[in-house]
């Protein structure tokens, strides 16, 4: 499934379902799965583990809920761009909070995904083959 057909599918249930029960959905899903984890983690969190763990938490559902709006409101080629953003802002929280940077293969990762992010919308726009979807170069 390519990026045009999940912001298809996105769009579509976002305005058949509604953004609530998307997160609704979302979280019965990853929830359970996420509790079935607990018991291999390494480490129990103390106190103030769990209250960075529920802050993150409100922190995913809002974008989440921001994300299942912006996939109503536009075609998933406009959106593209916009989730490069998540690369750079999950390289710079590894700087800022574990003074890590991307490795080698991280790097090669990221380049794949751009390029092929980039290239795959302008060859179907050059040589016809959009399928019938508004592609933006």
């Amino acid at each position: 499934m390519d990026d045009d057909e999940v912001g298809a599918f996105c769009g579509f249930t976002s305005t058949v379902h509604g953004e609530q029960t998307l997160l609704a959905m979302n979280r019965l899903v990853c929830g359970p799965i996420a509790m079935l984890l607990i018991p291999f983690m390494g480490v129990m969190p103390d106190l103030s583990g769990i209250k960075i763990l529920i802050v993150i938490a409100l922190v995913n559902a809002g974008a989440q809920h921001l994300i299942i709006c912006a996939y109503a409101l536009a075609p998933a080629s406009l959106l593209a761009p916009f989730q490069y953003l998540e690369i750079i802002g999950a390289g710079a929280v590894g700087f800022l909070l574990f003074s890590q940077l991307p490795d080698l293969w991280a790097w090669i990762g990221i380049g794949i995904i751009i390029t092929t992010n980039i290239a795959v919308p302008l060859w179907e726009a050059c040589s016809g083959h959009a399928h019938g979807h508004q592609v933006l170069p």
